[in-house]
Order: structure tokens, then C-alpha cells, then sequence
């Protein structure tokens, strides 16, 4: 059954251009965080020991925290001393398109996660010419990143390879510029913009409809394979509401497929 396997990426709205930086060696590095701030499978309180480390480099830096999440309040507490310099700012949960502004007035974006699978905040701020530095994760990331040419990709957890790319990429502007404007070319050029997406989904939609009329469309039978359970960790944070609505949801998709 490999061969009716399909897969479609997805893809984002990609500028017409990439944003127009003119980095300076003195001025801070603009980092940008999007995402769920909880500790589990982000690993946001690495952000922490990451600014902690810049600021003993004495490194230039702004960061910001766009999302919101469970842990929060830790990582707050963690950098309330460079909140209150300004060095750090986070803008809560906010409108997409604050978040999109914020990558484009951003030069690099950090993720530290310890898995994912293809970001959508990453190809949407690469496409914003942010240059990526991230965790060097199997799944999704290798097709993106080379490390070197238009981002890096750095081991789960190592603070110090973290903020050595951060400095290098801040004391470098003409390669800092050069990696920019790969980043963006990665998204622009590639499977991964939206209008791709969209013909790609009409290309399989159209195929599926010739073998239906002709009568060569048979669906697959045998026994369906149940999604992974999430890890432990999710399990108690899931409110009794969810679950039910989850197991009612499941109970009434059974009774439609097979009575």
C-alpha cells in the first residue's frame, strides 16, 4: 500500500521579498521565540540558561517571547532581571499577525524543543528571513536546515553551542545578512509555500476522483491502527471536560463506521 501514500507538506504565505535588514555589529541581536511556553517537549526554561549565558559573553541581545503556556510564570521568574532591563519581552498570547511583525523585525529564531515534527512557526519565520537556530531534531528539521548555509542546528539541551551561534551570527553582520537571505530562499523556492500546498491537494483530490469514474479506486481494508498514546507527562494535564468529549467523540465515530 506504500504507493498510495501521499504526502503534502504545509506550506505558509511567503513574502514577495525578503524583509529588508541592514545588520550592524554594535546594535543587539533580535531573537524571536514563537510557541507554547511549557517545559514539556519545548523546553522553555533553556531560553533562560541561553540568556543567561549571552549576558555573561556580554553579548548584545533582545529577545521576544511570543505565546503563552503552563510554564510561563517559571521562565518569567527566570528572566525577570533582563525583563526589567528591556532585554527581554514577552507579548503573551497575541493576534498571528503581531507574531508575523515580530519575526519580521527579528534576525534569528530559536526553538529548543526535544521533538517536533515540522514547526509552522519555523517556516513561517524563515520566510520572514529570520535566520533559524534550533535543536537538531530527526524529524522535519533536516529538511530545512543546513547548518552553516541558512541556520543551525544545535544538540537538545547544549546551552553553550546555543549561544555561541547566537554571538557569532550578532559579531557577524555580512554573514548574519548572507544567512537571511538563504532562510528565506529555503521557503521561498521549495514545497513549502501555500500555493504549492493548495495544487498539491488538487493533484490528489483530481487523481482520486479519475480512479473513482473509472472504477480503479479500491478502498483499503484491514485493521485500522490506533494513534500513540500522548506521554505520561500530557495525562494528568488534560481537564476531565476534554476527555470526555474525547471518549464521547470516539464512541460516536465507531457507531457511524460500524453500527
Amino acid at each position: 500500500m506504500s504507493d498510495r501514500l501521499v504526502t503534502i507538506p504545509y506550506g505558509v504565505n511567503i513574502p514577495s521579498a525578503c524583509p529588508d535588514r541592514r545588520p550592524d555589529p554594535h546594535a543587539a541581536l533580535k531573537i524571536v521565540y514563537a510557541g507554547r511556553l511549557v517545559q514539556y517537549q519545548k523546553r522553555v526554561l533553556d531560553l533562560a540558561k541561553i540568556v543567561i549565558e549571552l549576558d555573561k559573553k556580554n553579548i548584545p541581545f533582545d529577545l521576544i517571547v511570543a505565546g503563552d503556556g503552563l510554564d510561563r510564570g517559571r521562565l518569567e521568574r527566570r528572566l525577570n532581571r533582563f525583563i526589567t532591563e528591556g532585554k527581554v519581552r514577552f507579548l503573551g498570547p497575541c493576534a498571528h499577525a503581531k507574531v508575523l511583525s515580530a519575526m519580521e523585525d527579528s534576525d534569528v529564531v530559536i526553538m529548543t524543543s526535544g521533538f517536533e515534527g515540522m514547526p509552522l512557526s519555523l517556516l513561517e519565520a524563515m520566510s520572514r528571513g529570520c535566520i533559524p537556530v534550533v535543536t537538531d531534531l530527526a524529524s522535519g528539521i533536516p529538511e530545512l536546515i543546513e547548518s552553516d548555509r541558512n541556520g543551525y542546528r544545535v544538540k537538545v539541551g547544549d546551552i553553550h553551542s546555543f549561544a555561541e551561534r547566537l554571538a557569532f551570527l550578532q559579531s557577524n553582520p555580512g554573514q548574519r545578512q548572507a544567512m537571511m537571505r538563504q532562510a528565506y530562499q529555503t521557503i521561498a523556492n521549495s514545497k513549502f509555500c501555500i500555493q504549492n500546498m493548495g495544487a498539491s491537494y488538487e493533484k490528489l483530490f483530481q487523481r482520486v476522483r479519475t480512479e473513482i469514474e473509472a472504477g480503479r479506486y479500491c478502498r483499503p481494508r484491514g485493521r485500522r491502527l490506533q494513534p500513540p498514546l500522548l506521554p505520561e507527562p500530557w495525562l494528568p494535564r488534560i481537564p476531565d471536560i476534554i476527555r470526555m468529549a474525547g471518549l464521547y467523540a470516539q464512541h460516536r465515530f465507531r457507531r457511524s463506521c460500524f453500527g
